[in-house]
């Protein structure tokens, strides 16, 4: 995977052959494919996945949706995404700090609102999925240090992701079809993200949550 137009072409005049697998868009360059990247790897070199193997391909195109619309059991599901927060060395401590900010999550419209100080997060879109696996909805996560934003991260319905991508940069990926998300590192204009997400007077409600609440 390499989101860079120049590099591949370096690479290419110097001799290389590339195979690009590249499932996710990024700025400015967008080769997204239905097949997630250990699909992709697995046809060139004609392996056949087992059911654990798909799972874990399913999960990463189509997170919980994709694996309880593909029939995998709550205890299989329950296991793939320990797998995956493995992978990403998310600890113990971590879930714990995921969960108790979920716990304090607040509701602007029709979006989930959760802070907390970390970008460790991948955890709390469980928690939110979790609760409703058939049903896709919108969350958005607000990472902060020391009273200032490192990262902001939305899951939830695709319509939203173009116009963020768009409007604010940072990176995405999903299945258009189904579930999408989007994120992006440094300090966000909450007024132009309330813009996009169509929530009137966003910044304000947001500034003032925070004027009156510990991040955890």
């Amino acid at each position: 995977e390499i989101p860079s137009l120049v590099v591949e072409k370096k690479l290419q005049t110097r001799g290389h052959h590339l195979i690009i697998i590249d499932p996710l868009p990024h700025d400015g360059l967008n080769r997204i494919r239905t097949e997630s990247a250990l699909e992709q790897v697995a046809d060139l070199i004609h392996v056949s996945l087992n059911r654990f193997q798909m799972g874990v391909a399913i999960n990463d195109r189509a997170y919980i949706y994709g694996l309880v619309e593909a029939g995998y059991s709550p205890q299989e599901i329950k296991s793939i995404r320990e797998y995956d927060l493995k992978a990403q060395n998310i600890t113990d401590e971590q879930i714990d700090l995921n969960k108790a900010a979920y716990a304090q999550r607040v509701q602007i419209g029709d979006l989930t609102v959760v802070f907390i100080n970390t970008t460790r997060i991948s955890y709390l879109n469980d928690l939110h999925t979790l609760e409703s696996p058939r049903q896709v909805r919108n969350l958005l996560i607000i990472s902060q240090e020391k009273g200032i934003t490192t990262e902001v991260n939305f899951f939830g319905k695709p319509d939203y992701v173009n116009p963020l991508q768009a409007g604010l940069g940072g990176w995405a990926g999903g299945n258009p079809q189904r579930s999408m998300f989007w994120g992006v590192s440094g300090n966000v204009d909450f007024k132009k993200l309330g813009v996009v997400l169509q929530i009137e007077q966003f910044e304000e409600k947001i500034e003032t949550i925070l004027s009156c609440r510990k991040i955890l």
